[in-house]
């Protein structure tokens, strides 16, 4: 049986997301440090120490596998933006509100406008709980 270096890396990649965000989750409903040391919380048998150590060492696989996945697949990246900057003017509006929607969540975030500051609500409603 041949391993093939392109499935593995995707296989790998999709399966360090689902982790990412399994993980993400149970860190966003987890209760504070202090408060998760001192009532000895646990979910699936794991602290939330534990938790974070997954979630970051995961991140890091992750990037690491992305890497590759690119490596892997740079011809094939390289033809598209090769293509993709040939429609420019086809994909301008598509870039635009792209860069756009990620610019306004970054800035509502950092200044704590709504939504994204009752997403932080929430989530602070969910560790005082």
């Amino acid at each position: 049986m041949k391993l093939s270096a392109r499935g593995f890396v995707s296989v790998l990649l999709a399966l360090a997301f689902a982790a990412l965000v399994f993980s993400g989750v149970i860190l966003y409903v987890a209760p504070r440090g202090r408060l998760a040391n001192w009532t000895g919380w646990t979910l699936f048998a794991l602290d939330k120490q534990q938790w974070q150590s997954i979630h970051i060492n995961i991140s890091l696989l992750f990037v690491v596998a992305s890497g590759f996945h690119l490596f892997l697949n740079w011809s094939v990246f390289w033809c598209y933006l090769k293509r993709a900057c040939g429609k420019a003017m086809a994909m301008k509006a598509e870039a635009m509100i792209g860069f756009a929607l990620v610019a306004a969540i970054t800035v509502g975030a950092v200044l704590g406008l709504p939504p994204f500051s009752t997403i932080m609500v929430w989530n602070e409603q969910i560790k005082d709980y």
